[in-house]
């Protein structure tokens, strides 16, 4: 499979996910589903194959499980910080992050709509629930990326747009 195929699969499962909570809670969700799409599938098209796959996997158990990864992260949102585990691998990843988005805001202040620290908030938020060898891969990828003097949170904001146009 292609990076575009696995992207398309997990966004499709993400999607489902999203469609539940929003029909369960619908003051939670203000994407509508061809926008929270486009993101997922924008964000997962900037990691590797290998990271894919094991997203995928992920993914994948949780609706094995019966969970709803999407409703987890939004719960882990709303509730209190000290809910969120703190994991060393995620600290990275965010550190990482954060340094784009901060980019980013310097750059193109219109593309980051919220403040960069809410928006690593929500980024925490989602890690939290993956694998540790998801996040290990997403760690090797972002590093990659920025060792090539690349900003993937500027690279998916663009497949984003480019996704919704």
């Amino acid at each position: 499979m292609s990076v575009n195929d696995i992207s398309d699969r997990i966004a499709d499962l993400e999607l489902s996910m999203f469609e539940k909570l929003r029909d369960e809670q619908p003051h939670v969700m203000f994407e509508t589903p061809n926008v929270f799409r486009a993101w997922r599938k924008a964000t997962h098209a900037t990691l590797s194959l290998a990271t894919l796959v094991s997203l995928e996997r992920d993914v994948e158990k949780a609706c094995e499980l019966g969970q709803n990864l999407i409703s987890e992260k939004y719960r882990l949102l709303t509730g209190p910080r000290s809910n969120v585990p703190n994991v060393p691998s995620v600290d990275i990843l965010c550190s990482i992050m954060r340094r784009w988005l901060h980019e980013m805001a310097n750059h193109q202040p219109e593309m980051v709509a919220n403040d960069v620290e809410a928006e690593v908030w929500t980024l925490r938020c989602g890690l939290v629930l993956l694998s540790e060898t998801t996040l290990s891969l997403m760690q090797d990828d972002l590093a990659k990326a920025r060792d090539e003097g690349r900003n993937l949170a500027a690279q998916t904001f663009a497949l984003a747009v480019a996704e919704l146009s």
